[in-house]
C-alpha cells in the first residue's frame, strides 16, 4: 500500500515539474523535489522486510540526493 502511494506521489511531483516546464520555467521546482523525496521515502517504508538495508538501496541513495538538491534549491531562494 505504501509503495503504491509512494509511486502516486512521485508521479504527482513529475506532473508538477512538467507543468512548470510547459509554462517556460526551466528550473527544478522545490515542490517537485519535495514530492519526489516524499514518494521515495514511502517506497522505502513500504518495502518488504523494513530494515536498514532498504535505506542503503538505490532508493535510499535517491532519497538522500533529492533531499540534498531540495536543501540547496530552498537555500538559493
Amino acid at each position: 500500500m505504501l509503495t503504491t502511494l509512494g509511486l502516486i506521489v512521485i508521479v504527482l511531483g513529475w506532473a508538477y515539474q512538467a507543468f512548470a516546464i510547459f509554462k517556460d520555467n526551466k528550473k527544478i521546482q522545490p515542490v517537485f523535489v519535495g514530492l519526489y523525496a516524499s514518494g521515495v521515502l514511502l517506497l522505502i517504508l513500504g518495502a518488504e522486510g523494513n530494515n536498514i538495508l532498504n535505506f542503503i538501496s538505490p532508493d535510499g541513495l535517491s532519497l538522500v540526493l533529492a533531499l540534498f538538491v531540495l536543501f540547496f534549491a530552498l537555500k538559493k531562494k
